[in-house]
């Protein structure tokens, strides 16, 4: 019995120099509001174009600042490009896109750098296309988190990306 009380008393001696407190805790603070439904830094962007926006020479091209294209998405972020169909509302078509002519097709392609991206329109004619006149493209930009944290997204499905990431209207 003396062994037992002695080995209950050096652990009860050993469980408080282990645990020794640096000071009082404090009350618990007032709950915060509630945050309002995020998307995780993923934003979006429409671009709109008319026939003046775009210079043709050998290919049609139309630059556009974006500041939100940082070092940190060109190092291993995602920048998706979506082009509205002009023969169908409310279809979007994932860039790079190809429309099939008679005897020729376009390419409509992007590139980005920082800050800034350039949309572009090239024939298979090797001709100066026509202008595109008017466009809208959804541009969105996804920071490196997202795109690891979420391998499972289809990155060309603009429907997948908008529920995912809650970009239906930005």
């Amino acid at each position: 019995m003396k062994f037992f009380n002695l080995l209950s008393l050096s652990f009860v001696i050993l469980l408080s120099i282990s645990c020794a407190k640096d000071g009082e805790q404090g009350p618990a603070g007032p709950q915060g509001p509630a945050g309002a439904n995020g998307n995780a830094n993923v934003t979006s962007y429409y671009v709109n174009t008319t026939s003046a926006n775009w210079t043709c020479s050998g290919l049609c091209y139309t630059d556009v600042n974006f500041p939100q294209i940082t070092q940190n998405i060109l190092n291993s972020g995602l920048v998706c490009v979506f082009m509205q169909s002009t023969s169908s509302t409310g279809v979007w078509l994932n860039m790079p896109w190809t429309e099939f002519n008679t005897t020729y097709s376009s390419n409509y392609n992007f590139n980005y750098s920082l800050g800034s991206m350039r949309i572009f329109k090239e024939d298979s004619d090797l001709l100066t296309p026509l202008n595109p006149g008017v466009r809208t493209f959804k541009v969105i930009i996804i920071p490196s988190s997202q795109r690891e944290a979420n391998p499972d997204v289809n990155w060309n499905n603009l429907a997948e990306i908008e529920k995912r990431f809650n970009v239906l209207e930005q």
